[in-house]
């Protein structure tokens, strides 16, 4: 079943305002800060993961949402006395459980800004005190996540991966479809980390002239860069939905030139929902734009 985002409707945003949009297979939301886009993302995304918006920061900005899905399926929550109502509907009206809904399709949420973090946390806990290096940001854990995650999708192909690049005849046999899928990504970057030699293997090692570089040394920009691609990548095979908070931050205005391109090569058959600032991420996909200025009246 197809449930992609078709039409979204939200209600008393902020209070006061009504969004309404249609959505496609690629969306970027652009609009001034603090016109509800990064909101309309995490709504969204936790509606359909969670089947509720989280009590902190959300619950109490929307009056109600609803979801009207490809497939003709709607979501809809509301909040009526201080409990957060929602109902999932078939096409003939028939109240389903949710997990229907969470288990045809993946959602992911990238909500790069909160992720940009300066400052070094340290993860003792996770990486021993003994680590050469406790300046860990929550990007690398992160990226680190998305490497366990393909690692373990490709743990059957690799060696096969590795034989077949070297000309070898012994080692397991790999399907064409399942080598491309593997060095998908590896092309990609190839193009967004021209300086570096990329090497494939299990821990994705950066190399610049004779010195190794490992994921964790690369900077803010280049690891945002190396999570979203992973994350897309990781998605290329799954009816998933992208929700992507600016995800172009740190990056070059020619890395934003090819982001969208790159996200929809890695994973052809997931929906994304972008937001940006970034005119020059929109190049070439003016046609995929939603202004807010557009989408939300007050009420």
């Amino acid at each position: 079943m197809d449930f992609k985002l078709k039409h979204v409707t939200i209600d008393k945003l902020f209070g006061y305002k009504k969004f309404d949009c249609d959505f496609g297979d690629v969306n970027i939301l652009g609009g001034t800060n603090g016109s509800g886009k990064t909101t309309i993302l995490k709504c969204c995304y936790y509606l359909i993961k969670e089947g509720k918006l989280p009590v902190s920061n959300l619950e109490d900005v929307v009056g109600s949402l609803q979801i009207t899905f490809a497939n003709g399926w709607t979501l809809y929550w509301e909040k009526v006395g201080g409990v957060q109502n929602v109902e999932l509907k078939d096409v003939e009206g028939n109240i389903q459980v949710l997990e229907v809904l969470q288990n045809a399709t993946k959602t992911y949420l990238a909500a790069s800004f909160e992720q940009y973090i300066s400052e070094a946390i340290r993860i003792y806990a996770v990486y021993g005190a003994t680590s050469k290096s406790t300046d860990i940001t929550y990007l690398d854990t992160l990226i680190e996540d998305q490497l366990n995650i393909r690692n373990k999708k490709f743990a059957g192909s690799m060696s096969a991966v590795l034989s077949l690049l070297q000309n070898k005849q012994e080692g397991n046999v790999i399907k064409p479809a399942d080598f491309q899928q593997y060095m998908s990504l590896y092309m990609v970057l190839n193009k967004f980390f021209k300086d570096y030699g990329i090497g494939i293997s299990a821990d994705l090692t950066f190399s610049r002239g004779k010195e190794n570089i490992p994921y964790q040394r690369l900077s803010m920009g280049e690891k945002q860069l190396l999570y979203i691609m992973l994350l897309a990548s990781n998605a290329s095979d799954e009816s998933a939905i992208l929700f992507l908070d600016e995800p172009d931050l740190g990056m070059h205005i020619g890395w934003k030139e090819q982001l969208v391109k790159a996200l929809v090569q890695l994973a052809p058959k997931a929906q994304f929902v972008i937001s940006t600032h970034a005119p020059s991420l929109i190049k070439g996909w003016r046609e995929c734009v939603k202004e807010m200025s557009h989408l939300v009246q007050e009420a």
